[in-house]
């Protein structure tokens, strides 16, 4: 509970909508970080020890779901508890227990196609399909991040209705700022354009490394915002190219203000080959991108295509290719610039927290 942006604006929401005396938002205990943090006078951050934090695997993984699972169940043993809300497939289970123990109604928000997560194998995909298809079905409400999740839920449970709440911000039309032009000295005549979000694998860091490394002149600039296990390769190519640099993750406060400091903005580089669950996404980095009102390179992953395409928010990349993106890069520079901007806030607009959070907040009266 540390930047998980979807869980702050969606309880603030039900926080201004008075439909609870308390939210309660239970999370990890991590150093340096409050065991108990109140963020208003309904909402409470409490963050639990669990154990195994240094041991890795995948029983040491269970052990320590398992001592999260023991600690919330003991935390809530006395509580009048209405309504449970779930944000991936691990908890799911608990949430069901607390839903039968409580009386409560039971919300599953996956905030991705929960089955589908990269980098698991065969084996973990079944366990997590067949764990999924029991417990789902006794889900009061289930909220997805995007139409093709929706459509693929109910294709594989037509006995649910899953409701899409995009992961946008609260509209904001921000003032362009010139940041990055100062702290690393670039030319007024060169382009920046920002990657900014999880900096690891599967998301086509190293096509824009190497696109960026290949460009024929000095004209276009690439900035990495953002944490993960592929910093130190970033921050070794912004050491020998000119052309790559790195800016450290800032809070969800000021994204935005940063994010004005480019000129265009470079989404997840996923391709259908990728996993299932990034084809079918729906990044919130994107409707950033919009807010600061930054023309848009994505791959052709269907909702992102889809999004940028019916919005004319920029170019998208058909090809999984270094050829591809330069391609790309040139093609997008071409374009009427002003007139792309304006797109990009009018989309932001469209599907703004804002218009979100009257989805939510109706499901949550229905419920209750």
């Amino acid at each position: 509970m540390k930047n998980e942006s979807r869980i702050l604006k969606e309880t603030a929401s039900l926080a201004k909508a008075e439909l609870f005396e308390d939210i309660w938002l239970i999370g990890l205990m991590e150093k340096d970080l409050a065991k108990d943090e109140m963020l208003d006078s309904t909402r409470k951050i409490i963050r639990l020890e669990t154990c195994y934090e240094d041991r890795t695997g995948v029983i040491w993984k269970v052990l320590k779901t398992l001592t999260f699972w023991k600690n919330i169940i003991g935390l809530i043993k006395d509580k009048d508890i209405k309504v449970v809300q779930i944000h991936n497939l691990s908890i799911l289970p608990l949430g069901v227990v607390i839903k039968f123990w409580k009386k409560a109604k039971l919300v599953y928000d996956a905030h991705e196609l929960e089955t589908e997560r990269v980098g698991w194998g065969n084996h973990l995909k079944r366990i997590s399909r067949i764990m999924e298809r029991f417990f789902i079905k006794f889900a009061d409400a289930t909220i997805v991040v995007s139409e093709e999740i929706a459509r693929h839920y109910q294709v594989l449970y037509p006995y649910i209705k899953p409701v899409t709440i995009l992961n946008a911000p609260m509209f904001s039309q921000v003032e362009k700022k010139n940041y990055f032009r100062e702290k690393f000295g670039i030319r007024d005549n060169q382009n920046i354009f920002i990657y900014q979000g999880g900096i690891s694998e599967n998301r086509g860091l190293e096509l824009i490394l190497d696109a960026f490394e290949d460009l024929s002149n000095d004209k276009d600039v690439i900035i990495f915002m953002g944490y993960g296990e592929l910093v130190p390769i970033v921050q070794e190519k912004a050491k020998s190219c000119n052309q790559i640099f790195f800016q450290l993750a800032v809070s969800p406060e000021d994204v935005l203000a940063y994010s004005s400091s480019a000129d265009y903005g470079i989404t997840l580089m996923v391709f259908p080959d990728a996993c299932l669950s990034y084809y079918y996404c729906l990044p919130n980095k994107l409707f950033e991108y919009c807010m600061a009102s930054l023309p848009i390179i994505t791959s052709n992953a269907i909702e992102m295509r889809r999004f940028v395409e019916k919005n004319d928010l920029g170019v998208v990349v058909k090809e999984k290719t270094v050829a591809a993106l330069k391609e790309a890069i040139e093609e997008i520079k071409k374009m009427p610039y002003d007139q792309i901007r304006e797109n990009c806030l009018g989309a932001a607009r469209k599907v703004s927290w804002e218009v979100q959070e009257k989805i939510l907040v109706d499901l949550y009266s229905k419920i209750v």
